[in-house]
Formats: C-alpha cells, sequence, structure tokens
C-alpha cells in the first residue's frame, strides 16, 4: 500500500513537470532530503509494533504527503525574502577558437533564467551565467578529434527554509565560424535566442514551463530542431529560403503559421517549398499544454 503511494507521488512529480507546474530541478532539491526516507521507514515501523495495520498505514501515508509537500514547497513557493544580490553567482566564460576546431558541441544545464543566447564571430564562446539562490555554476571546455565538447553545468545551493526563487538572466554566445550543437536544459525560462547568423547544426531544449522567442538561420544544408517543454509559449522565426518540417505531438494545444504556406498530413506539418527546398529545417515538438507560432521572415 505504502509503495503504490510512493508511486502515484513519483507520478504527480512527473506530471507536474511536464505541464510546468513543478520546477524540473525538484530531484536536486529531493536528493537534498533523502534522510527524510529512514524517518519515513522509522515511523513506519514504530505504528506498526503498537497500532493496528491500518492506522499504521494512515499514519505513514500521512506523514509521506506531508513530507513530499514540504519538497515541492522548498522547491517553488516564492517568499517575500529580499536578500537575493547576496546569494548570486555569476560565472564568466570567454574562450578562444582554436584553428583546429570543426564543430562545436555545447551541453547547457541551469535553472530558472531570463537566457540571450546570439553568434559570436570573434572567440568560440563567451558568456556570462548567473546563479542565484544558492547555486553555483562551473564549466568545462575540451577538444577531441577537431570537435570542442563545452558542458556548463549549475549545482543547486543547499536551502534550509523556503526564500524567494530568484531567477538569473544570463547571456551566451557561441561561435558563428563552425557548425554548433547545442542542448539545452533548463528549468522555467525566458528564453531569447537569435541563431540567425550561427551554422547550427542541431538544437536540442529540454525545459519547464518557458517562454522563448527563436530566431532560425539559413547557412546549413539541414538543421534539426527538437523541443521537449512544459507549459510554454514559443515563437519560432524561420526564414521563408528554408523548408520546413515539423512534427509534433498529441499534446501541443496550439500550433499556428504565420507568413508561411503549410500543408499538414497525420501529426507533420510541412511548408510547400519542403520537398524542392535546397536547404531544411526539421522541427520535432513534444510539449505540453503549450501555444508555438512559426513566422516566415
Amino acid at each position: 500500500m505504502i509503495g503504490a503511494f510512493i508511486l502515484i507521488i513519483i507520478g504527480i512529480i512527473f506530471l507536474g513537470i511536464n505541464f510546468g507546474f513543478i520546477d524540473s530541478n525538484i530531484w536536486s532539491t529531493i536528493w537534498q532530503y533523502w534522510p527524510v526516507i529512514l524517518i519515513l521507514v522509522g515511523i513506519s515501523v514504530l505504528c506498526k509494533s503498537v497500532l493496528p495495520k491500518v492506522a499504521a498505514n494512515v499514519i505513514t501515508i500521512i506523514a509521506l504527503i506531508s513530507a513530499f509537500g514540504c519538497v515541492v514547497l522548498f522547491n517553488t513557493l516564492d517568499y517575500s525574502d529580499t536578500t537575493d544580490n547576496t546569494t548570486t553567482a555569476v560565472l564568466n566564460i570567454d574562450e578562444p577558437l582554436s584553428s583546429t576546431v570543426t564543430r562545436l558541441e555545447a551541453e547547457v544545464t541551469l535553472g530558472a533564467q531570463d537566457l540571450l543566447i546570439e553568434d559570436l564571430s570573434s572567440g568560440m564562446v563567451d558568456g556570462r551565467i548567473e546563479s542565484p539562490n544558492g547555486s553555483s555554476a562551473t564549466y568545462t571546455l575540451e577538444e577531441v578529434d577537431g570537435i570542442a565538447k563545452l558542458v556548463i553545468g549549475q549545482k543547486n545551493g543547499i536551502k534550509f527554509w523556503p526564500t524567494k526563487k530568484v531567477i538569473g538572466t544570463s547571456r551566451l554566445a557561441l561561435t558563428n565560424q563552425v557548425p554548433v550543437r547545442l542542448v539545452l536544459n533548463v528549468g522555467a525560462v525566458d528564453i531569447n535566442a537569435d541563431f540567425s547568423k550561427l551554422k547550427l547544426e542541431k538544437f536540442e531544449l529540454d525545459s519547464g514551463a518557458m517562454t522563448a522567442d527563436i530566431k532560425l538561420g539559413d547557412l546549413l544544408d539541414k538543421s534539426e530542431i527538437d523541443i521537449d517543454t512544459g507549459a510554454s509559449d514559443i515563437s519560432i522565426k524561420v526564414p521563408l529560403t528554408v523548408g520546413l518540417e515539423v512534427v509534433k505531438s498529441s499534446g501541443v494545444s496550439s500550433i499556428n503559421f504565420d507568413n508561411l504556406e503549410t500543408e499538414t498530413s497525420g501529426d507533420t506539418v510541412t511548408t510547400k517549398n519542403y520537398s524542392t527546398a535546397t536547404k531544411t529545417i526539421n522541427v520535432d515538438l513534444s510539449c505540453g499544454a503549450s501555444s508555438i507560432k512559426f513566422i516566415g521572415y
């Protein structure tokens, strides 16, 4: 019985993350409080030794639900604490572009952010990453067989009591001299990404609830975009010079095309020039209750 309730709570967490009601970083918060499991086991053993089985199970379930509620509270609630600036760390990144690099592969994992992404004409990567709420960011960069591998990560700070959640304001500029593959894993975010001058081979976005304004370019023959988010409002600008294919999941509640002539076959939407275009953009959408708009320019 207790195991069934644990599965139900895990399912609720995943559902909340998919629809943007729970920050995807909740898993790190849960991990910080793993000793609660020992407490719950102790309560269960103690109750079963002195109380009828049904009463013991009820008390254990109440304790389990209370613990889950506290974890969600610590992870999501916004309090009126104003001591924000003292807990914000900043990571500055400035890396030159080596003449031997033929492609940049970047993987970025951040919490809640207002994030600006743009191109960089001189250098390989330049950025300023804010880490509020006691968290901290680090990065590594290595070159393997001409491929530069950039990893930016953020570690949550330990919070002993809920405080006001502050959203970081960060900027990341990537080289426009070589092809780029970008994987972006973020919490609730507001993204402004201008890829129009970037040689973007692939862009993978995994996020909670978000608002995004994304501008794609036509510098490569083929670009792949994979978006997996919770409840979101996303605007994607697409050059009229490329053929566009969009494969959508059933969770996407609203998808619109502005200044683009399209045709639909099942869950796939393509622009009418897709079969004849020399350059294509393929988009795979897997989103919660979202509004997504593609705009031709």
